[in-house]
């Protein structure tokens, strides 16, 4: 490893082929990390249950979209809720009820125009929630637009 703590080597490689993580530099392993910490900074903004276990699933589903952006390759033939599926070693199904269960309870306990503000869509209503991969693109969409410690490392990968 080098130069980046086992967590996030862990995450990298789960994501990543090991060919691919063998040939990252200094740069890219920074861009990665500040992906990782800006998923985390932005979910818990958004008040998202670290406790719940579509916390974890929510983080990955994100960070899994803002890594399809870089130049590294997630598995092709895998959806985003598949590839989190076999690293966690549990059912697709197993993960969605969670995801949805984490959004519904964000709902319950924020605004809907709050959150329809801080996401920059209409995607919640009184009465409705967005579906969980409507929720996960709009919110790597807004970090990935967003102003924070990604933007000089995206715009180098891109």
């Amino acid at each position: 490893m080098r130069c980046i703590d086992k967590p996030l080597y862990n995450t990298i490689c789960g994501y990543i082929e090991k060919d691919q993580y063998e040939t990252l530099d200094i740069d890219d392993i920074r861009c990665i990390s500040s992906i990782e910490i800006d998923t985390s900074e932005f979910i818990n903004y958004l008040g998202i249950r670290s406790k719940l276990k579509g916390y974890r699933y929510i983080k990955e589903s994100i960070y899994i979209e803002l890594l399809r952006d870089t130049k590294y390759d997630i598995k092709e033939d895998s959806t985003t809720i598949a590839t989190i599926a076999n690293k966690n070693n549990t059912e697709k199904t197993n993960i969605e009820r969670s995801i949805r269960y984490a959004i519904q309870d964000l709902k319950k306990n924020r605004d809907y125009e709050e959150l329809n503000q801080i996401l920059g869509r209409d995607i919640f209503s009184k009465n409705d929630i967005p579906t969980n991969m409507e929720f996960v693109f709009c919110a790597a969409e807004k970090i990935r637009n967003s102003k924070t410690r990604i933007s000089p490392y995206m715009s180098k990968i891109h």
